[in-house]
């Protein structure tokens, strides 16, 4: 069977008090299906419907009962038709019993692969839990629940259960839903199941798993609290930690854990049973001491063996040094005291959805072929320079890096010379406050640390660090190599994860942090900078208040709304959708965004309309002026106002308040040629800055295509080029607001002689390579539609390039 092959069986739930639900549950599971059919193609379903008038299952033939439960479709091979046969879901009339319908889900998971496939057999169970299940002929209810649990577990079986309430639900005897719920949660309890209440369509299409991802570890190995003390297989933390301070000769770290023994008669009796409260204590020392006089020596000597070292455990009260006492030597010599080993294992706890990888499809394949696969295979082949028709073979080629002009040829082996090769390790660098570490801060995904699976010391070293960090509320800082051979090297921050239920061990969450160069500080300027009249007055700033409070997605009075845990992505969502209506026709249009998916992006109608008086007092309270469309410089902003009034004065503090004063360009250099003719064409205490920076950049192109020569400058001289263009259609546009500069040389017209004079001189010196450039970066002349005073119609600046091309043949 394939590794990641499932067994799914839906159990659906279509009495009277689910119909409201039901159009809801047509769609989410041809949802699972559409994505089964991308991801996991070889996945076989089945479906169970209960609460219909109609009987239809095996076990009733065989053994009777099981009454109103029909099997909808035989677990087999996912394909497009069971879409269809969900869209045509029947509804019943008579209220179903979910646990006669776990029962023949199981029965048929049993009967299809025996002992075989454990694990990757599921039941999905939706239905709103309103109506009573039938008393049990033996024992109560609960006996009959933990019986069907326990077989469960015996046949590696999963079960997930979706509760429908709210407003996709009737309203039903709260005595009846108390005790479905309990019988509902000792599935929990007692075997690998789960429920899930929802109360919109939107968390009931989130809520069900649609992909089934089997999860892999990045990372199997030891924590490393230094390089003299691991928390490692096969040794003991207890062994570690005094060898590491005996070896350092400091005894004060030794008598103060030994402090948290029970004295030297007790060291037997801790051989054969391990305390956990004794583990937590010894781990809250540990970290305690990291930060007092004896400690800090202590860690001192780490740290200097951990060059990477970014964070250290804040300072508590100091400790005076004590004389070695007799309980010295009774700690040195613990060597049978023994901490639980823990060897982590290392998961994805959250990833990003991606769309799902997109083929090339050809369709040269005889039609008539049916076992043509349509795909698109691409192969290269290197020539050579000298001899075209020659091919190089792969042991012939080198990598080569561009180094200014030259090429600079790297072997494979020079690579692995200098390549950064760092161990695989999990290494502890510190422990800081939580309060240091902000939400912000987390890049990428999140990763779970846990104890080995099966291994009981692992569990009980690794709950009792996570318990003493949770207590101190601290946080660990590691440095991570997930891979032997692994280039990069990640900085994390490890925050301990307590486990609610007795069942599951403790484990760690761990988040990668910044490093410096991956910090972007943008600055801002301060709104109190603002002139006075911009300030908002105490009634604006509260219509703005109310309308933030509005949008509020977590308001402390209702339930939140869009939880990440049950909201799809409706851009995935649609994909999904399209692609199966693309299946079946091929020429489908883009169907219109479902109502359920509408929601998710779209603001609540409802809501808009219960807070309509928010949202006019905030438009009452702000008076919106029209932006002009043409963009003007300031002196144009300003024109028509009086000298000194009220406007002018405003808008020049506020301009002196937010205008960075850029050092002013006179001439345009060689580094950043473009940059400097953009800044001399903004300078505005003189109309002669325009004229010389157009006349500057004119000069510039013409010095690069001189010192033309293997294409050196050709990217440089293109940059410039359009940037003149550029800069000429905008000047001539601002113009024509001042009337008294019109009578001035048309920009427009500057740029087109100049363009036919470059044509000449690149003719002259045989640059048809340079000029070719020109054609596919659309730079031609400046035509009327582009700027109003130039003097070339659009059909000749569209045929100048190709009546200059030919004259190059």
């Amino acid at each position: 069977m394939a590794r990641n092959k499932e067994g799914l069986v839906l159990l659906l739930d279509v009495g009277p008090t689910m119909h409201n639900a039901l159009p809801e549950i047509k769609k989410v599971c041809s949802m699972l299906i559409q994505k089964k059919l991308i991801y996991g193609k070889f996945d076989e379903v089945g479906v169970v419907l209960f609460g219909t008038q109609e009987t239809d299952n095996e076990l009733t033939k065989e053994v009777g009962g099981y009454e109103h439960v029909v099997v909808l479709r035989n677990i087999k091979v996912v394909d497009g038709d069971l879409v269809d046969a969900f869209q045509e879901l029947p509804r019943g009339n008579l209220d179903g019993d979910y646990l006669d319908a776990i029962v023949v889900g199981m029965d048929m998971l049993i009967k299809k692969y025996q002992a075989t496939n454990k694990g990757k057999k599921r039941l999905c169970l939706i239905t709103n839990a309103l109506c009573p299940i039938k008393d049990s002929c033996e024992g109560t209810k609960e006996d009959q629940v933990g019986t069907i649990a326990a077989q469960m577990s015996a046949h590696g079986m999963k079960m997930e259960s979706v509760i429908v309430r709210g407003r996709l639900s009737g309203v039903g005897d709260q005595r009846i839903m108390d005790e479905n719920d309990r019988l509902l949660n000792i599935f929990s309890e007692k075997t690998f199941a789960k429920a899930v209440y929802v109360e919109s369509p939107i968390a009931l299409l989130g809520a069900v798993k649609t992909r089934n991802i089997s999860p892999v570890t990045i990372f199997r190995g030891d924590l490393e609290l230094g390089s003299k003390m691991k928390i490692k297989v096969n040794s003991f933390l207890g062994d570690s930690l005094i060898r590491s301070t005996t070896e350092l000769g400091h005894p004060n770290l030794s008598a103060a854990l030994w402090e948290h023994t029970r004295g030297p008669s007790q060291v037997n009796s801790v051989k054969t049973v391990i305390s956990w409260r004794w583990s937590l204590s010894l781990m809250s020392t540990l970290i305690k001491l990291i930060g007092t006089s004896a400690g800090l020596y202590f860690i001192e000597v780490l740290i200097k063996q951990w060059a990477d070292a970014v964070f250290v455990l804040s300072c508590h009260k100091p400790v005076t040094h004590a004389t070695p006492t007799v309980q010295h030597q009774y700690a040195w010599n613990l060597w049978h005291l023994r901490l639980p080993t823990s060897q982590v294992w290392v998961y994805k706890k959250t990833s990003e959805e991606k769309f799902p990888t997109l083929k090339k499809y050809s369709d040269k394949a005889p039609s008539t072929d049916r076992f043509a696969t349509h795909e698109v295979k691409v192969d290269y082949e290197y020539k050579s320079v000298e001899d075209p028709n020659k091919v190089v073979p792969p042991e012939q080629r080198i990598k080569g890096y561009r180094y200014g002009p030259q090429v600079v040829p790297i072997s494979s082996a020079e690579w692995d010379a200098v390549k950064f090769k760092p161990e695989k390790s999990v290494k502890l660098l510190g422990f800081t406050d939580a309060s240091n570490i902000m939400r912000h801060y987390y890049m990428k995904d999140v990763n779970i640390f846990i104890p080995e699976p099966g291994n009981a010391r692992a569990a009980l070293a690794v709950s009792a660090l996570a318990r003493a960090m949770k207590e101190m509320n601290k946080v660990a800082i590691l440095r991570c190599v997930w891979r032997q051979g692994q280039g990069s090297v990640v900085v994390g921050v490890l925050t301990p994860n307590i486990s609610e239920k007795d069942s599951t061990p403790d484990s760690f969450y761990f988040n990668v942090l910044p490093f410096a160069e991956d910090v972007r500080e943008f600055q801002f300027p301060s709104f109190s900078s603002f002139p006075a009249s911009w300030q908002p007055n105490e009634q604006q700033q509260e219509a703005a208040d109310n309308l933030v409070k509005m949008l509020d997605l977590a308001p402390s009075a209702k339930q939140e709304a869009l939880l990440p845990d049950f909201t799809p992505n409706p851009i995935l969502e649609r994909f999904y959708r399209h692609l199966e209506m693309k299946s079946k026709h091929p020429n489908a249009a883009v169907p219109p965004l479902d109502e359920t998916l509408k929601a998710i992006t779209e603001a609540d109608p409802d809501l808009l309309s219960e807070k309509k008086n928010v949202i006019d007092a905030f438009s009452k309270s702000f008076e919106l002026k029209e932006n002009p469309r043409l963009k003007k410089s300031s002196k144009l902003l300003l024109q028509g106002k009086p000298s000194g009034s009220d406007e002018e004065k405003i808008y020049q503090d506020a301009t002196n308040v937010l205008a960075v004063k850029p050092v002013k360009v006179e001439k345009i250099g060689d580094s950043s040629p473009v940059q400097d003719f953009e800044a001399m064409m903004s300078h505005r205490d003189s109309p002669d800055w325009v004229s010389k920076a157009i006349q500057d950049m004119k000069n510039k192109i013409y010095s690069l295509i001189e010192n033309f020569h293997d294409g050196d400058n050709h990217g440089k001289a293109l940059e410039c080029l359009l940037a003149l263009r550029k800069g000429c259609i905008l000047e001539q546009a601002g113009l024509l607001y001042l009337l008294d500069v019109l009578v001035s040389k048309s920009e427009p017209k500057q740029f087109n002689d100049f363009l036919r004079h470059l044509f000449n001189v690149s003719q002259e010196k045989k640059l048809r390579n340079f000029y070719e450039s020109l054609i596919p970066k659309g730079l031609t002349l400046i035509s009327k539609s582009e700027a109003i005073d130039s003097e070339v119609t659009d059909d000749e600046a569209r045929n100048f390039l190709v009546k200059k091309e030919l004259k190059f043949e």
